[in-house]
């Protein structure tokens, strides 16, 4: 069995709907601290997250029936 920790990443493609959710969510850390989305994104078009990070903001989001957030999500599996 695979195992996971809080701190592994994850890469995500986020919708529309997904990205307009991570504005909203960073636009409420104060401005000193200088986050926006583009602190997430990578030069794949990808957004990387640790995997607390992205429950965090996308938890409330994520349940049965809800408008969806990513079309996938892929974890940075460490080499055994």
């Amino acid at each position: 069995m695979q195992t996971y920790s809080l701190n592994d990443y994850i890469f995500v493609n986020l919708t529309p709907h997904g990205e307009e959710i991570l504005k909203n969510w960073a636009s409420q850390i104060p401005e000193k601290i200088g986050v926006t989305p583009k602190h997430w994104l990578c030069e794949t078009g990808e957004y990387k997250f640790q995997l607390w990070e992205f429950a965090s903001i996308f938890g409330q989001f994520m349940c049965n029936g809800c408008k969806p957030i990513t079309d996938t999500i892929f974890f940075k599996i460490k080499p055994s």
